[in-house]
């Protein structure tokens, strides 16, 4: 579970979002993009399992928790994306951004493990919403997270 900020006004916030594809940028971490369409010695098994992500979709559904699909871009950060730099993402066909997850599926990759992403979408990127990010917003957010969270988790 991450906190992600949404590039898109068609999802709303405070929303679950359950990515079924990943891109980094800069897209040079891992050599990749589509990174979860990769495998090699780097990332020898995929970064997101199909059948995990599944399940958490299921879980959602049944805890009757609306879910939003689509790719999370992983930026190094830490900081939150520029209107430009958000635009871009759009461009290059992102829906959501987040600054953490990247290195953790990578390492459970390579450990095999199996894994599946559960973004909470905290804020909205300044191609959408004009002005700067709070942080505090987002702290907000997340907090309010806990019981949908819960009901996710329970039911997995």
């Amino acid at each position: 579970m991450n906190t992600a900020g949404s590039l898109t006004s068609r999802v709303s916030l405070e929303s679950w979002f359950v990515p079924s594809d990943l891109m980094a940028f800069p897209f040079n971490y891992g050599g990749h993009r589509g990174i979860n369409r990769y495998r090699g010695d780097y990332c020898p098994a995929p970064l997101i399992s199909d059948s995990f992500r599944e399940e958490v979709l299921t879980a959602a559904m049944e805890a009757s928790i609306p879910t939003y699909e689509g790719t999370l871009m992983w930026n190094a950060g830490p900081c939150y994306e520029t209107s430009a730099e958000a635009s871009a993402a759009v461009k290059m066909g992102a829906d959501a951004v987040t600054m953490s997850i990247m290195p953790e599926l990578i390492k459970s990759s390579v450990k095999n493990i199996e894994t599946a992403v559960l973004s909470r979408l905290t804020n909205y990127t300044p191609n959408v919403k004009r002005g700067s990010v709070s942080h505090d917003e987002v702290i907000r957010s997340g907090e309010k997270a806990k019981s949908t969270l819960f009901g996710i988790l329970g039911r997995l």
